[in-house]
């Protein structure tokens, strides 16, 4: 019967944090008008470049309008698995299935909205554990103490990594069940009854939920168990028992795991010794340099509004849980009622957390051995995890706050705010320091009041509903703050449904194109796009494409298409405008969707403002896809060590079709040095399309500029374009200047390579 009870106490402080998670929630999509109730959208970052499009691919799956395990949409067609298992296995993509594309920026804030609470939940629940596990509890058992144990729910809900990565949902399962899988690890050192299958299927679902983060929790829940054992919490019976079950839970998921691991090779995470040489000397790396910082600096993020618009390539560990129960967080350790040791250990792991995000070698050894794309400290959930658990227990034994302990407490949250502010950290400014003085002033007091006024029960309710109106107030403002920074780039609503009708326009104009028998010769080609949404568009709308961006993409493929001559952004490879017709036909590229400005070039037919079509195309049986990417990639490299992505091209026509290729012309190129770099004198031996090309020393990466006649033309050599370029159509003879001007470096990499493109050929 009192394990019923606990059950429903449990679930019932839980419905209470998720019920304020979802009010708070909606009342900020509200203030800041985010669809459902404006314009305004959480499209924005991986959200918008990768995510909603892997929706669409879900949804078109359970439609039967696309492959399960294979996909010819996805780049130059690709297995499936790895999208599967790292983006869509979250049971809340399901809605996904029913709803209407338009619908899609609403989905999306209810999809965030969703697993926020579900987070606000399971820590609700596990506050209600530990209440219990604490002797002669603070908590009272009525409506009070359930809401002040939810308000840690939704604190957990509104953390700073919650709220950093809430687009990046796949990552938000993990944190969202982790305060569950917690409390059944907690039972398990316990032994309690009936526990040990719980916490399998509970290990096994973080898991299949999301590896990638599961396994980062998974190493610090070893750290914490050695300390327990260190400091004599457990003994190794626990241990053991814990680690037993831990690793049969893995054992159950290996069915799933081993599919991953085969995904991953080949992939951009697979950095073996095989493809090391591609990132080294073709591929530009997108990887955040890693670094050691300051344990000040990472203090500093404990702190409201601690976030800025470079956090995502060049931030600190996200571990804000509230100025306000920062706070309390350092009351936990002058508590006088919580025991020395629990105290040594709880400091022994924040301080070994804290050496994983201060040492470049241990925040690696956390990202599996390699440096992250970008959000640099993916596990700190952590820490943020474990304060509110540190926060809530100091609480729990409140006989143990002293006056003495909160002015201290307060004066250390505000040595360490000043000390960050004069340090100074960027994004520490004085409007940030006046705030989080406010707050730190506000719970402090409350606190002192609350130990002054021990027996007046109706005042220091008064204090208590304060302290949780700031700590609401501070949540929703550092919400707040992080979204706008984030959403600086977001696509409206407004602007996604006009993408969306324009692309499915043009897609309607090509099929009526096609059904009319005009022009019947591949009946298995491409759709690229000079104004696309995103490199996604081919897997959103079900289509056969070139272009594609995941975390697994595979390397070949990006090697190859940077070869013949497309820009590689250090995370794949684009379709851009400016490259050859030869390229095209090479790709089996037989439609391209324009904005409606472009107008076709030689080789081009215009079939609707926003359509153009390619004359030639090699048939399916030709052209260049998954299956004979590598053959391709070592048949060049045998042919020729060249750079030059005109000389690929010839030598993977003639493999593909066993004809000879004639297509490019060498123009005059008289090379001069200039005031600011090198100056090309170019005159056309042929009549058609110029095209330019500088290689560059292997992955080096410049700040070029180059001018056509005067004119800016473009910047070159960097990740943002290192590609053939477009010069314009020449006659024969006509002549043009293009001015490089070099940057710090001096001298350009290469010499440039300029041809015409004899289409008639």
């Amino acid at each position: 019967m009192n394990k019923r009870n606990d059950f429903s106490k449990g679930a019932m402080t839980g419905c209470v944090a998720a019920l304020l998670t979802a009010a708070l929630f909606m009342a900020i999509c509200m203030i800041e008008r985010i669809a459902p109730f404006g314009d305004k959208t959480f499209l924005y970052l991986d959200m918008k470049q990768q995510y909603v499009d892997f929706y669409s691919y879900y949804k078109a799956v359970f439609h039967g309008q696309d492959g399960f395990l294979w996909s010819e949409n996805c780049g130059l067609g690709s297995s499936m698995t790895g999208i599967w298992t790292y983006y869509l296995t979250s049971p809340f993509l399901i809605p996904f299935i029913f709803i209407s594309e338009k619908m899609i920026p609403t989905a999306v804030t209810l999809l965030i909205c969703a697993k926020m609470v579900v987070a606000a939940f399971s820590m609700g629940v596990l506050m209600n554990y530990l209440s219990k596990t604490v002797e002669e509890s603070s908590f009272d058992e009525g409506a009070a103490g359930t809401v002040l144990k939810a308000v840690f729910g939704t604190a957990y809900a509104f953390s700073g990594w919650m709220v950093s990565n809430m687009t990046n949902t796949m990552w938000v399962d993990v944190a969202a069940i982790l305060p569950l899988v917690f409390m059944l690890y907690l039972k398990l050192l316990r032994n309690e009854k009936r526990v040990k299958v719980l916490y399998v299927i509970s290990a096994m679902v973080m898991i299949f939920l999301n590896y990638y983060i599961a396994f980062m929790m998974a190493l610090f829940f070893v750290i914490f168990t050695i300390l327990l054992l260190v400091f004599r919490f457990i003994d190794g019976k626990s241990f053991l028992r814990v680690a037993l079950y831990s690793l049969l839970s893995v054992i159950l998921d290996l069915w799933f795991l081993i599919p991953v691991v085969l995904t991953l090779r080949g992939s951009n995470k697979d950095h073996s010794k095989g493809l090391s040489a591609a990132f080294q000397n073709i591929l530009p790396s997108s990887e955040a340099a890693g670094k050691n910082i300051s344990p000040l600096s990472v203090v500093s993020k404990l702190f409201s509004m601690s976030y800025d618009s470079i956090e995502i390539m060049d931030g600190l560990p996200n571990i804000y849980v509230g100025t306000a129960v920062f706070v309390v967080v350092i009351l936990f350790f002058l508590n006088i009622r919580i025991d020395f040791r629990k105290k040594m250990a709880a400091f022994t792991f924040m301080l070994i957390t804290m050496a994983f995000f201060c040492a470049d070698t241990l925040n690696k050894l956390a990202h599996f051995g390699t440096d992250a794309y970008g959000y640099l400290y993916r596990y700190s959930v952590i820490f943020s995890f474990f304060c509110l658990i540190l926060g809530f227990v100091c609480l729990c034994n409140g006989d143990g706050i002293t006056i003495g302990g909160a002015i201290i407490s307060g004066a250390m949250a505000e040595i360490l705010l000043i000390a960050s502010y004069v340090l100074p950290v960027r994004f520490i400014t004085a409007k940030v320091l006046v705030i989080n003085t406010a707050i730190i002033i506000s719970i402090s007091g409350s606190i002192i009041l609350s130990v002054v006024c021990k027996g007046k029960a109706a005042l220091r309710r008064c204090l208590v509903v304060f302290s949780l109106a700031v700590l609401a107030a501070e949540l929703s403002l550092n919400f707040i703050w992080i979204y706008r920074h984030q959403s600086v780039n977001a696509t409206s609503r407004g602007d996604y449904l006009s993408q969306i009708e324009g692309i499915r326009s043009a897609l309607d104009v090509i099929d009526e194109h096609e059904k009319t028998g005009a022009d019947s010769r591949n009946d298995d080609y491409r759709i690229e796009t000079y104004a696309g949404r995103t490199a996604n568009d081919g897997i959103h709308f079900g289509y056969n494409s070139v272009s594609t961006y995941n975390s697994l993409l595979k390397v070949e493929d990006r090697v190859l298409l940077y070869k013949l001559g497309f820009n590689d952004n250090g995370l794949y490879t684009e379709y851009t405008k400016g490259n050859t017709r030869l390229a095209d036909e090479l790709l089996g590229i037989k439609y391209i969707i324009t904005d409606g400005s472009t107008e076709a070039g030689e080789g081009q037919q215009l079939i609707a403002q926003n359509v153009l079509m390619n004359e030639k195309v090699l048939s399916s049986d030709k052209y260049i896809e998954e299956k004979n990417v590598k053959e391709c990639i070592k048949y060049v490299e045998t042919a020729s060590d060249s750079d030059n992505p005109f000389e690929v091209q010839k030598i993977l026509y003639e493999k593909l079709t066993g004809n000879v290729c004639e297509n490019f012309a060498e123009a005059d190129v008289v090379s001069a040095k200039s005031k600011d770099g090198v100056s090309l004198d170019i005159t056309a031996k042929e009549d058609g399309a110029l095209y330019f090309y500088m290689a560059r020393d292997k992955v080096t990466e410049r700040s070029l500029e180059l001018y056509l006649d005067g004119e800016f033309l473009s910047g070159y050599g960097n990740a943002s374009s290192q590609k053939v370029i477009c010069l314009g159509y020449f006659m024969s003879g006509d002549s043009c200047k293009l001015e490089i001007k070099t940057d710090a470096m001096g001298d350009i990499p290469a010499a440039p390579v300029v041809v015409t493109e004899l289409y008639s050929h």
